[in-house]
């Protein structure tokens, strides 16, 4: 079924670019409604879900492979079929489907609630909701390197163990996107790639690649 107020897209073969450009015309677009901020910030619709949780994970991903001069068309379909969108291209790193998710904590849904009530939050791991109050309260806290890292890589392959649990068509790639509460160097998405990459992502494989791409300068790196 058409997801309501995605119909640009929905469905549609689109170059890398005309992808990229799409997404992000919709979120724009959906940021503008008078209460379009605090949708996608609650996720509280259909489409702020699919915006947040594929759309855009995809459009990274269209973006890091433009950047190393892959030229692509993807087809997003908002139904319940076993993947998210259908590929087209050439060469053999072109998979025909590709799965999408995001890796997050937990508990990230309350900064987002309170960024929607106070403008601001602090990270997911101060984060929480008073036991008293019910109110979400967000302090900061201090933690290792080495501490943040391994969340981080916890965080991925429990978004890849979510995904894996489902049967998925012959050559889909999973998509998995860093949803991160600050700036990611290189060094340290080089460190959690290793790490993740030390011991198989996806022990059944059950799909064809597990793909982890980097918000910020959209990398990605294959596991």
């Amino acid at each position: 079924m058409p997801v309501a107020g995605l119909e640009s897209i929905d469905g549609r073969w689109l170059d890398s670019v005309e992808f990229l450009e799409t997404a992000f015309a919709l979120l724009s677009a959906i940021k503008a409604e008078p209460s379009g901020r605090d949708e996608m910030l609650r996720l509280s619709t259909p489409r702020a879900k699919k915006m947040s949780e594929e759309i855009l994970p995809l459009a990274a991903y269209a973006r890091s492979l433009r950047e190393r001069g892959q030229k692509l068309e993807l087809r997003w379909l908002g139904g319940n079929q076993a993947y998210d969108a259908e590929v087209r291209g050439e060469g053999p790193e072109i998979p025909k489907y590709l799965e999408a998710t995001i890796a997050v904590p937990d508990n990230e849904y309350l900064v987002r609630e309170h960024i929607s009530e106070k403008g601001f939050a602090w990270a997911a791991a101060g984060t929480s909701r008073g036991p008293a109050t019910k109110q979400v309260e967000s302090k900061p806290r201090a933690g290792e390197h080495s501490e943040s890292q391994g969340e981080l890589e916890f965080l991925v392959r429990q978004a890849i163990a979510k995904k894996v649990q489902k049967d998925y068509p012959t050559d889909t790639s999973l998509i998995v996107q860093f949803r991160l509460d600050r700036c990611l160097l290189r060094d340290e998405f080089d460190e959690i790639v290793a790490a993740l990459q030390a011991t198989p992502a996806d022990p059944a494989q059950k799909v064809r690649e597990v793909i982890v791409i980097e918000p910020f300068e959209y990398r990605a790196a294959k596991l």
